[in-house]
């Protein structure tokens, strides 16, 4: 019995008290391209500026090359090829993420934290898929993946308006970036427990709409105020955050040039394997979290297990795909060596280490990152070496995650 009760005592001390976890928010920003921020060397974004300031800059960070995939990894730590999301889901699309997935919303309210979405799900529009259904106390946005920013209405008609509280339907025509303002404050006002909030803006996404722009305009000025007006929303959130709050911001892939949006100096954008399509911006900061730029290669999926060891949270009893880098954030330690992995339709490519390895329109391209960021330079000729190992290696990625979930790529094996 003594025994017990020392282990038991261990156990209880080891854990963090409760009021001490930390609340985690999550900005996800829609289609920001790489050099669209201040701290990456783009135009000034004084709020999201200031977090870099305060915190941590993640030059090598990854999502994948759509909105879809990207967010299916952030909710649940593992590739979204292991659920058949490998695109972005249209309005009409009849499926979602599988309820079988454990989001970092379920695995957190197990651990006493309130939850809450405000914004784009795009997830799944079916009431199968809901957010409430998939770990979050509280829902307000959009189901989908594109709408008017003022009557959220989708490109299929007034018939089709994508705007919701939980599960009622809101016929109100407000600016979209200001209502998620609201909202997100509201949540952390009435909210008594640690909390995980993800805010996912519908900026800049098309049809791009500064707040006195109603026309859906997509010329570099109206971009460069709807990208003004979710700088503006993030700063007015932070400042009303408690200090014991640690805030995340990313983009969920890069920009589209043909929108307006800026890579540089990257290759690419949106729905591409290049880096322009999938390096996006992250940034970190928080109680505990080191001040500086890290060059550590991170991707959406380690989100989840980061953050569960930040929250002091158990991991779910599936396998996840993702790292912890929580040591990074604290200055501790890096993580372990391995290689990422991206599919676009019958395109895809693996980065390990230095080198980047693509299929793109049946072609093998492999590049040297660290001297050649913008891959422009195509070394598939003179190092077969390494693209055979990494050629392999995307093998045998691919077939343990497309078990159930068939995926066609090009560049086969020789």
């Amino acid at each position: 019995m003594k025994n017990l009760l020392v282990t038991a005592l261990f156990i209880f001390l080891a854990t963090p008290a409760l009021a001490d976890r930390p609340n985690i928010v999550l900005f996800i920003a829609d289609d920001i391209g790489y050099h669209e921020l201040g701290s990456f060397g783009g135009p000034a974004t004084p709020n999201i500026d200031a977090i870099a300031g305060a915190g941590l800059t993640f030059t090598d960070f990854y999502a994948t090359p759509f909105c879809t995939p990207t967010r299916a990894d952030v909710q649940t730590g593992r590739y979204h090829q292991r659920t058949g999301l490998n695109s972005a889901l249209g309005y009409l699309s009849s499926t979602g993420l599988p309820s079988s997935e454990v989001t970092m919303a379920e695995q957190l309210r197990t651990n006493g934290y309130a939850t809450a979405l405000v914004g784009k799900w795009h997830l799944g529009r079916q009431d199968a898929f809901h957010p409430n259904r998939q770990g979050y106390d509280y829902f307000f946005g959009f189901r989908g993946g594109e709408g008017d920013y003022f009557t959220h209405r989708t490109n299929y008609g007034s018939a089709y308006i994508d705007w919701w509280r939980n599960s009622t339907f809101l016929p109100t025509v407000e600016y979209s970036t200001w209502a998620y303002t609201r909202e997100a404050n509201a949540f952390v006002n009435r909210t008594t427990q640690p909390f995980f909030m993800v805010i996912s803006y519908q900026a800049v996404h098309t049809p791009i709409q500064s707040p006195s722009d109603t026309d859906g305009g997509n010329h570099l000025e109206h971009r460069r105020e709807t990208i003004a007006a979710m700088d503006a929303s993030i700063g007015d959130i932070t400042r009303k955050l408690p200090p014991n709050t640690v805030v995340f911001f990313m983009s969920d892939n890069g920009g589209s040039p043909l929108d307006g949006g800026s890579n540089f100096p990257l290759r690419g954008g949106k729905g591409s394997v290049y880096e322009g399509g999938v390096r996006v911006p992250m940034i970190v900061k928080g109680p505990g979290v080191v001040r500086g730029t890290r060059t550590t290669v991170l991707a959406a999926i380690d989100l989840f297990p980061t953050i569960m060891r930040l929250t002091g949270t158990s991991l779910p009893a599936v396998r996840l795909d993702g790292v912890d880098f929580s040591p990074v954030l604290r200055g501790t330690g890096g993580i372990p060596a391995r290689r990422l992995f991206w599919t676009q339709h019958a395109n895809w490519a693996v980065r390990s280490g230095r080198w980047k390895l693509d299929c793109v329109n049946g072609a093998l391209g492999l590049y040297d990152l660290r001297v050649d960021i913008g891959e422009r330079r195509n070394l598939a000729g003179a190092r077969p070496d390494v693209v055979s190992r990494l050629h392999t290696a995307f093998d045998v990625w691919k077939a343990d995650v497309t078990r159930g979930h068939p995926l066609s790529t090009s560049c086969a094996s020789q």
